[in-house]
């Protein structure tokens, strides 16, 4: 009887950390900007999907200050997932349980379930891809350390 494979290939989650960081990063460097000179209204379309609360460029810039910066730290984990391993976890704990906290909201709050078209399912499928790639190798990478065997840089 074969045995599956569950190790993942350390070059596709480099590419999914590049991807999923740069694209994280970038849609927030976007928001920012654009959130300056071309404000969304919460109450139009675009705002029901995108826009928590009453928006405004304090609430645009606080959450692109936040996510700019853990986009960039994915990006650049990259390079060597294994040393960078917390900067990974703390990124994928942050952003799920953002992303938790979200569809809640979008449940229980008036007129937020057109998030469920919107933020809430992209980030959902971003972060479950980083997983999908990383918690395979971070289990091994914890075993290999557990166990004594030299862990090299994945």
């Amino acid at each position: 009887m074969a045995t599956k494979n569950t190790t993942t290939d350390p070059n596709k989650l480099q590419l999914a950390l590049k991807i999923v960081g740069l694209a994280w990063a970038s849609f927030y460097v976007i928001a920012a900007v654009s959130q300056q000179f071309f404000p969304i209204d919460p109450d139009s379309l675009m705002g029901l999907f995108f826009v928590w609360g009453h928006g405004g460029v304090a609430y645009v810039s606080m959450i692109c200050a936040i996510n700019i910066p853990l986009g960039l730290a994915l990006y650049l984990s990259a390079a060597n997932p294994g040393r960078h391993a917390s900067a990974i976890d703390l990124c994928l704990v942050i952003n799920f349980s953002h992303l938790i906290c979200m569809l809640i909201m979008s449940f229980t709050h008036d007129n937020a379930m057109l998030h469920l078209a919107g933020d809430v399912p992209i980030g959902l499928v971003a972060m479950s891809v980083l997983a999908y790639y990383w918690l395979p190798l971070r289990s091994r990478l914890i075993n290999e350390y557990i166990n004594g065997s030299s862990a090299g840089p994945a």
